[in-house]
């Protein structure tokens, strides 16, 4: 009897949980045949083409695409999902995302990739922001969610999160799925010890699922792909790159900040790159950049395809990145599979996957961040990308997935 799996792979944005979803789903058939695995991707109208690409026809017998309509934004409660997870009888729900409905007819495991929320809640989106973000009407549903979900409520959480019903909602909810769970999977030893002393969960229900480096693609370019990327966004001199988004926790306009405290120290004609889609994220640092002494120098590309990205990886003297908090966070390891310097904050997400490869620096230390983006820009950094640290690909990623839903499958059989 073979296993009738829904994998979940929707998520609000295009960010690094959309692009670990993906990317193991793609190596995901390659292990497994109609016989021991029927699979039922749920996915965005948005995401139709990039699954029609990553599901070849060959795998179509057994891997079905059923295409969510319903504007489902960030609570997740949807009653056409609930019934095609009945109709179809699915025997387990898995989502790449750290939320899905509480309500789940069938049994389910999710990925956790942090707890950012629990360990920064001052930085939970007020009730305005998620508002801008989501709208009013979201912010209503968010409401009346929470208010089905008192048991996982607790006191101090409208006092920490000053009246924030985003927190409120994350805090709950997250005790409530971790709780109701099969199994939890989580991206690194950091994330596995911040659920089990967050959410109370036993560290036998987590398994951690690494993320794993598309080697075919983030590997060092030659100076030719290298010239031609740096031609296109007109970049003459050195640089340094960030990639990623401008939520307040990744504190890029504390990063621009530095920058301009160094700048007189800089080589001339020297450029920051800012890589990333959304760009209203980035509006409080794009307003510091132009008011600053930095406009001619901090320059945002938007989103880029992963050919140019992986080029201009290699030609960096350095990526950098001054995040509070990360699950196991892809940037810098793609950085360092092409070659690339990484300086970041020496926090135990980036000190677990980075290891001896990164320059890293006290997490509020700018003098010392800012003497590494001097040398690092003046060519006197010292070397340490030389892949001292595993890090597994996409394909051993989706093998280890695999392996952990079909034993906690195997357990709800029996």
């Amino acid at each position: 009897m073979s296993l009738r799996l829904a994998f979940d792979v929707r998520t609000t944005h295009e960010t690094g949980i959309s692009r670990y979803g993906l990317s193991i789903l793609k190596h995901f058939p390659l292990h497994f045949s109609g016989a021991r695995l029927q699979l039922y991707v749920l996915h965005r109208p948005r995401q139709a083409a990039t699954l029609r690409d990553i599901v070849s026809d060959r795998d179509r017998e057994y891997v079905h695409l059923i295409e969510i309509v319903e504007d489902e934004q960030y609570v997740r409660r949807s009653q056409w999902v609930r019934s095609f997870l009945l109709e179809e009888k699915i025997d387990l729900l898995y989502t790449t995302h750290y939320l899905l409905d509480p309500l789940s007819p069938v049994p389910f495991v999710y990925t956790i990739h942090d707890l950012l929320y629990f360990k920064y809640p001052e930085l939970a989106p007020s009730n305005s922001t998620f508002s801008e973000r989501f709208g009013v009407a979201e912010l209503d549903i968010l409401q009346e969610s929470l208010s089905s979900l008192s048991e996982y409520r607790r006191s101090a959480d409208a006092v920490l999160s000053n009246d924030s019903l985003f927190f409120q909602y994350f805090a709950a909810v997250n005790r409530c799925l971790a709780t109701k769970a099969a199994h939890i999977v989580t991206v690194s030893q950091t994330s596995k010890s911040d659920i089990t002393h967050y959410l109370g969960i036993n560290e036998s229900k987590i398994s951690i699922v690494l993320p794993g480096v598309s080697r075919e693609v983030f590997y060092r370019r030659d100076a030719e792909d290298v010239r031609k990327v740096q031609q296109q966004f007109a970049i003459e001199g050195p640089y340094c790159l960030y990639v990623g988004l401008g939520y307040p926790h990744k504190r890029l306009r504390w990063l621009t900040e530095t920058l301009e405290q160094v700048k007189s120290r800089l080589p001339i004609k020297w450029r920051f790159i800012v890589v990333g889609g959304d760009t209203i994220l980035y509006e409080d640092v794009a307003e510091y950049v132009e008011q600053s002494d930095l406009a001619n120098f901090v320059y945002f590309t938007g989103r880029v395809t992963d050919e140019q990205l992986a080029a201009l990886y290699s030609g960096a003297s350095a990526y950098v990145t001054a995040s509070l908090n990360e699950g196991n966070n892809l940037p810098p390891l793609e950085a360092l599979n092409c070659g690339c310097e990484v300086i970041a904050p020496a926090i135990p997400s980036f000190l677990e996957p980075l290891g001896r490869d990164a320059h890293f620096y006290s997490v509020n230390d700018r003098e010392r961040l800012g003497d590494m983006i001097v040398h690092a820009l003046t060519g006197r950094l010292e070397r340490k990308a030389v892949g001292s640290v595993y890090r597994p690909d996409w394909d051993q990623s989706a093998q280890d997935l695999l392996a952990v839903l079909e034993n906690i499958w195997t357990g709800l059989e029996h």
